[in-house]
């Protein structure tokens, strides 16, 4: 079995950057492995234990991406090839980053199998899988959290893609491109013998002149990037003789800072007597269960938002011969237009056909703007659609506003440290928009429609990849949540005799996850979710579902309760965007008060279960 894992270098994610004449400065910051990366060669390696055959990195980018290249090496890897290229390393030109891995991997002789890790920690863009997929004519599947089998007579594999709603059972040709999760294992420590193997290795290059002759154009321009503004927390310590006093205190605080009314969208113009629009901007709807997905009506949002600046109409689109009937809801959140694309090969999501009826449509109709949710899902087929038109994809989106015919978007990168304002320059320009950022489209029981149906034929050849069935996932909706209590290693000081016979390890996990089903009582007293630092997932007092930070969710609730949780700087990118925090600790100097509103100094075993008392005898939720 030939495997191939591209592996990127980026920052020292814990590393706290800055900006030099607008642009982010690397000069004295350690360039590492990406993360996500270190998970994809672990999982090519336990292939290779387990089926044999031979694992290549494959790296891009300046001389220094050598040394990701010699630390896979170190890991096991038997062989690396570095693309020379001091360009293709751009943040923004993942267009020419998908064609250069796809011809080196081409120019290879090819391969059974292509690893990396699901997204970068620099950029966050999360597109790579599926644009070399697309130049290679393969098939991919993105963040894959299990590979349980493969077949190599048969050149099959089987694997389980984790998504929002579940898990996925999928079956899928070879050769084919793969982006993996956390879940798939803990990567190895490079060994003493590798360490002097990779120190020794002549690593052969390849000109990136040698494998495009003729630059492509950019997809995307960047025209600013700036720090991300400080945030005004004017924190405020709550205090009290007691624990349920100071859980008096914080409950009443929160009662008064959540219960401020809110609009669901910001007004819209009426459409009633205008039926004439400048342009059509397209949103991809996804369904679960006859249910439109919670991340669909944030997107129907943000079109809204485009269409007031545009003069645009929104039309909704929807995919798969069994969602006639729910389309027709679609128009109650505001929608001028249902677009239902049908095929009877539609019965469950297949990555490939959905991509092809999509760029069928956008071929037919010439949309300005097609807007998908940043769910496994909406980034897979993003970037499909955008490969196969030769476009580009601007990721979670966090902020939209026009000049003339173009969409100026803004995102966040390196963590959320600074915010990016960048153009997609092809047409028609496509976007997925980050979760919990714009709020969920309202329903509206008079605004009716009839769906157009759109019958679109596809190729008749047997499908090389196979959805069989769908498993149950981890319930743990925290991009959803308007609530999350979340804890950290502090979770393990929890006051309580573990059974006998337990040693330390193991003590320390029954202590910490007694922590974590307290964090879970409180959430569910507020209507929450649970979520956790990547420390106590490391330390596997929960499973990896429930990480917060640069390798895990990013989340925006209303309000944020940090429980035994220091604060580092991979743990706070994933909750800048959270609207209140408030912090638990026993240590004062703790870095997480710097971000929180309220704060608490005690100890969480203490203030949690006080907090419980007060909210049930309110019988309110924050």
């Amino acid at each position: 079995m030939k495997i191939v894992v591209c592996v990127k270098q980026v920052p020292e994610p814990s590393a706290l950057l800055s900006l030099e004449n607008g642009v982010v400065s690397l000069k004295t910051v350690p360039l590492v492995t990406n993360p996500w990366d270190e998970f994809a060669l672990e999982a090519a390696l336990a292939q290779k234990d387990r089926y044999g055959g031979t694992v290549t990195a494959l790296g891009l980018g300046p001389l220094s991406v050598q040394d990701v290249l010699r630390y896979a090496l170190a890991m096991g890897c038997d062989d690396a090839i570095w693309v020379q290229s001091d360009t293709a390393g751009s943040q923004v030109d993942h267009n020419m980053r998908a064609s250069l891995l796809a011809a080196a991997i081409e120019k290879m002789g090819g391969a059974d199998l292509v690893l990396m890790g699901c997204r970068s920690t620099d950029t966050g863009m999360g597109l790579m899988a599926a644009g070399v997929a697309r130049r290679l004519h393969w098939p991919v599947v993105s963040c894959v959290s299990e590979i349980q089998a493969v077949n190599e007579p048969a050149k099959k594999i089987r694997l389980v893609r984790s998504g929002e709603e579940n898990r996925e059972l999928i079956e899928v040709d070879f050769p084919l491109v793969v982006s993996v999760l956390k879940d798939i294992g803990d990567p190895r420590f490079p060994s003493f013998m590798g360490i002097r193997k990779s120190q020794r290795a002549e690593i052969p290059f390849i000109s990136a002149r040698q494998l495009i002759a003729r630059e492509e154009k950019a997809a995307l321009t960047l025209l600013e990037q700036k720090n991300r503004p400080a945030r005004n927390t004017a924190l405020e310590m709550i205090e009290g003789g007691s624990a349920k006093e100071i859980a008096e205190k914080l409950a009443e605080k929160l009662l008064k800072e959540t219960r401020s009314p809110v609009p669901d969208e910001l007004p819209q113009a009426s459409m009633e007597g205008h039926d004439q629009h400048d342009r059509d901007v397209w949103v991809y709807v996804d369904f679960h269960e006859d249910r439109i997905s919670p991340a669909s009506l944030e997107v129907i949002s943000c079109a809204k938002q485009l269409a007031r600046q545009w003069n645009a109409r929104i039309t909704a689109l929807v995919l798969g011969t069994a969602y006639a009937e729910p389309a027709k809801t679609i128009f109650g959140y505001g929608v001028q237009r249902v677009l239902w694309l049908d095929n009877p090969k539609l019965q469950k999501y297949q990555a490939e056909d959905y991509a092809a009826l999509l760029t069928f449509a956008m071929r037919k109709f010439n949309p300005a703007a097609l807007l998908f949710a940043s769910t496994v899902r909406g980034r897979e087929l993003a970037a499909l659609c955008a490969a196969e038109l030769d476009g580009g994809v601007l990721p979670d989106i966090i902020q939209v506003e026009t000049e003339a015919e173009r969409v100026v978007v803004t995102r966040e990168v390196f963590g959320g440290q600074f915010l990016s304002r960048m153009v997609n320059e092809t047409c028609p320009q496509i976007f997925t928009v980050a979760r919990g950022i714009f709020q969920r489209a309202a329903f509206n029981a008079t605004q009716t429609g009839m769906p157009e149906c759109l019958l679109v034929d596809l190729a008749e050849s047997e499908p090389k990849t196979k959805l069989l069935e769908y498993m149950a996932g981890e319930a743990v909706a925290l991009e959803d949540a308007r609530v999350v209590v979340a804890g950290g290693r502090g979770m393990a000081n929890f006051d309580a005799a573990p059974p006998p016979g337990m040693d330390s390890k193991e003590s320390e996990i029954w202590r910490a996850r007694q922590g974590f089903l307290l964090l879970s009582e409180l959430a569910v007293t507020l209507g929450g979710s649970v979520g956790a630092t990547r420390a106590a997932v490391d330390a596997r007092y929960v499973p990896y579902a429930y990480q917060i930070g640069q390798t895990g969710k990013v989340i925006s609730p209303d309000v944020f309760i940090a429980c035994g949780i220091s604060g580092a700087i991979h743990h706070l990118a994933g909750i800048k965007r959270c609207k209140l925090i408030v912090a638990i600790n026993t240590d004062a100097d703790a870095p997480i008060f710097q971000q929180a509103r309220y704060g608490v100094v005690a100890d969480y075993s203490e203030i949690v279960p006080a907090l419980i008392k007060v909210f049930r005898a309110l019988e309110g939720r924050v």
